[in-house]
């Protein structure tokens, strides 16, 4: 995890990932035939996912997608006007675990989210797609935290 301690390589991975995530986001919001691929409203058997649903025929993946494009902008400003370019050993260290966090999350959804989906299968693209961003913008807030407490 050498690779860890620089943030110019670290802004660049979350400015490629950001750039995908975001511009899918972009793109299918509002689409045709994303919306066709969507369970009817008011179809789970719970609120939230309803609601969630919801706010996928309601458009919110473009603020998604442009909530992503901002925050990692915000990112690449403080990576690349800080004082050092090579993190320490200490903070190298606490961004480890952020890393290992994200991935914890990430196997911890990963059962949920084979439950969900065996469960009521129709509401397959909800579940990965709330899945996904949950992941994504707590990768991204938690660097964007780490980077304004390094300050």
């Amino acid at each position: 995890m050498k690779w860890l301690t620089n943030k110019s390589y670290n802004a660049i991975f979350i400015t490629f990932m950001s750039l995908i995530y975001g511009g899918m986001y972009l793109a299918i919001s509002d689409h045709m035939e994303f919306e066709s691929i969507l369970p009817p409203m008011n179809s789970a058997n719970l609120w939230f996912w309803n609601g969630w649903i919801e706010a996928l025929y309601g458009g919110v993946l473009y603020y998604l997608g442009w909530g992503i494009f901002t925050v990692t902008a915000v990112i690449l400003i403080l990576s690349f006007t800080s004082r050092s370019q090579k993190l320490d050993e200490y903070q190298g260290t606490i961004l480890t675990k952020a890393v290992i966090g994200a991935g914890f999350l990430s196997i911890i959804l990963s059962p949920l989210l084979i439950i969900g989906l065996l469960s009521q299968p129709h509401l397959a693209i909800p579940l990965i797609l709330f899945a996904v961003t949950l992941v994504w913008y707590f990768v991204l807030v938690a660097y964007l935290a780490f980077l304004l407490i390094q300050r």
